[in-house]
């Protein structure tokens, strides 16, 4: 109406003018028309989607959270018992045991990730890509190997007896009978020992991802070091690091993942022994469940590993961005 009334032309001729607004909103609303079909078509692909993931994974998970006010054991009728699944979790030993178990697990399997990106930052700074090509296919090929073979093989070198166990004739060998022992069931040094499964941790999947981080950093950048006369150590903690912040947050969550929730590796090795020494709460959980005929329990103890999860989670991405993160966060604020 404002353009009708300032533009001469639209004095002389207004129903050219209605009719040109006419065309417009057809136009508009034929766009619209077209943003909706295809929207109702990518909802529609969509869909099955959706329903996959209703059924079998927001369904259990709201199932589980469920049946933690239930003392059930998966077979007769629930039994409403409210927080008290959470008061005994409170007040159980062996989930006290537990937790500490997995406080050294956690510090050990962080500690662990150092090792890839030392390897990641050797690789990356040689100078020639035939060996670097050689080296990533090195350090990439024991993916192939399944880990339970790993486990299975280490769990023999750990055997007590110096005719099988590797460590002990090892230590024979030497002359060092009196350090012989056996190592998964002694109680001071169970941990240390599944600690030092797989040593010397150069996992594939995180040295590939600490590898990624670093190609993509600017070679302006790195150029720029070289001038400066930066030597490897200073560029490593003031440069790469900083720049790949990104890859390590990822690694530290999924490691912080595996470690909450992994039980399988600890149940193959030592089952929880001896005296509840390697004992941590995802193998109490299943022990509970489906050993103890405690559904409830057991999925009491599986929504406090999701909550800790979340939270552990939170905080990775509150206190690890990367520099650039920090300064377009510091720009909008």
């Amino acid at each position: 109406m404002i353009s009708w009334i300032t533009d001469p032309l639209a004095l002389a001729n207004p129903m050219s003018v209605q009719t040109a607004d006419a065309s417009l909103d057809s136009r508009l609303w034929s766009g619209r028309r077209r943003t909706m079909r295809r929207n109702l078509t990518a909802l529609l692909f969509l869909l099955p989607t959706f329903l996959f993931l209703a059924i079998f994974m927001y369904q259990p998970t709201i199932n589980v959270i469920y049946h933690t006010f239930f003392r059930w054991d998966g077979f007769t009728v629930e039994r409403f018992i409210g927080f008290g699944n959470f008061t005994k979790m409170v007040s159980d030993p062996n989930m006290h045991i537990a937790t500490r178990n997995l406080g050294w697990f956690f510090l050990g399997w962080m500690l662990q990730r150092i090792s890839p990106f030392l390897v990641a930052e050797l690789v990356f700074n040689l100078r020639r890509e035939r060996t670097k090509y050689w080296y990533r296919t090195l350090f990439v090929l024991p993916m192939v190997v399944p880990f339970l073979v790993t486990i299975m093989i280490w769990k023999f070198i750990y055997n007590p007896l110096p005719a099988i166990g590797v460590l002990n004739r090892m230590l024979g060998s030497f002359g060092l009978e009196e350090w012989q022992t056996a190592w998964l069931s002694e109680p001071s040094l169970v941990i240390l020992a599944l600690l030092m499964v797989s040593f010397p941790w150069i996992s594939g999947w995180p040295f590939m991802i600490f590898y990624a981080g670093l190609q993509q950093i600017p070679s302006e950048v790195l150029d720029a070091s070289v001038m400066d006369g930066c030597n490897v150590w200073q560029r490593m903690v003031r440069i790469d690091i900083p720049l790949v912040v990104t890859s390590i947050q990822l690694v530290a969550i999924q490691t912080m993942i595996g470690i909450i929730q992994d039980f399988a590796f600890v149940l193959i090795m030592t089952a929880g022994g001896p005296a509840k020494a390697s004992l941590v709460p995802g193998l109490l959980l299943f022990m509970s469940a489906f050993r103890g005929d405690n559904m409830g329990y057991g999925a009491t103890i599986g929504v406090t590993m999701f909550i800790a999860i979340f939270i552990l989670t939170l905080l990775s991405f509150r206190y690890t961005t990367s520099p650039f993160a920090r300064t377009r966060r510091t720009r909008e604020t």
